[in-house]
């Protein structure tokens, strides 16, 4: 393990000095060591083994290891997230998620969280033609390069949730609205559904991890919190629930894709009871209108919907009233 955090921290330096460099050789960086005269091209491979690395120290247990600077691995990462080759940009957001993953009993956050919630609350732009310029394609391709980066929305989703595994309460309730703000937008019915599935998933495990903030706090203690603000948080987690609920009840309308219908059942299946209250704590107009939703998918024309629809209603038990 030693010689994997070593490897880890000498990948993570060479990628930060070469990440905007032309192609070139190993044995020109002064890198010898048994890859000399490859050709330095494709970094997308280091950040592949960044992050498998990463993964690697998820479960240590070896006090005496020393691992990479979370952080500074963090930030070469996010950096390389804002290239501008698609490709590279994908391995990048994969790579974020396994060093999240890696590092998840390290509040990272502040570092990985603003541009992932960017990213999900802004839909791809598209380059606009000049028809009073002749050289299009010129113009074509500066507007291409003017258009601002936007990473892919369902890997970032799942990246915003590896880096929940160890944020504290004060960074939480920091980022609260702009996480409710971001995951309303990324429900919108006009984004693509697997990425809509992926945002209710996304949704229910923020409001699981503010449950398990208040019950008692993160694998390193970072994110407990005393009995003081229980209420406070509650009162958080709750807000930020009801308020994704027209989001969710959008999507469980959605007629063509039985997964998000699912997706979105799922969601009220693992929120709702982790609400003070429960159903019949939802404001009286928003508890009718949910249970009205349910009632109707227990009519869905497919039978996988209906059938869950309907566990969902039992498991909700007497809490929510009968639609009119």
């Amino acid at each position: 393990m030693s010689m994997l955090a070593g490897d880890a921290a000498w990948l993570v330096g060479l990628f930060r000095t070469s990440c905007g460099s032309a192609p070139m050789t190993l044995r020109q960086r002064g890198h010898q060591g048994g890859v000399g005269g490859r050709l330095w091209d494709g970094k997308e491979a280091v950040l592949e083994a960044i992050g498998a690395l990463a993964l690697t120290f998820k479960d240590l247990t070896d006090t005496k290891v020393v691992i990479p600077d979370p952080q500074a691995t963090v930030k070469a990462v996010v950096a390389a997230t804002e290239r501008k080759k698609s490709e590279f940009r994908k391995a990048a957001v994969k790579c974020l998620k396994d060093v999240l993953t890696g590092f998840a009993k390290h509040d990272l956050f502040m570092i990985a969280g603003p541009p992932l919630l960017d990213a999900c609350a802004r839909l791809p732009s598209e380059p606009k033609k000049d028809p009073s310029n002749e050289s299009t394609g010129a113009a074509d391709k500066q507007a291409a390069e003017d258009v601002k980066v936007v990473l892919p929305l369902a890997e970032s989703l799942e990246c915003l949730e590896a880096a929940w595994s160890a944020t504290g309460e004060a960074t939480m309730a920091e980022h609260a609205a702009a996480t409710a703000d971001a995951l309303r937008e990324a429900l919108k019915l006009d984004r693509p559904w697997a990425a809509r599935s992926t945002a209710l998933a996304t949704a229910r495990t923020y409001v699981e991890h503010l449950a398990g903030v208040q019950g008692g706090g993160s694998s390193d203690g970072s994110a407990t919190v005393d009995g003081a603000k229980a209420a406070q948080l509650s009162a958080q987690r709750a807000g930020f629930a009801v308020g994704l609920i027209p989001s969710v009840m959008e999507n469980m309308d959605d007629g063509k894709v039985s997964q998000v219908r699912i997706a979105a059942l799922e969601w009220v299946q693992a929120t709702v009871p982790l609400l003070p209250g429960g159903m019949t704590g939802l404001p009286q107009d928003t508890s009718t209108a949910l249970a009205g939703k349910l009632d109707a998918l227990t009519e869905d024309k497919a039978s996988a919907v209906r059938g869950f629809a309907l566990r969902v209603r039992e498991g909700l038990g007497g809490q929510a009233p009968m639609a009119e």
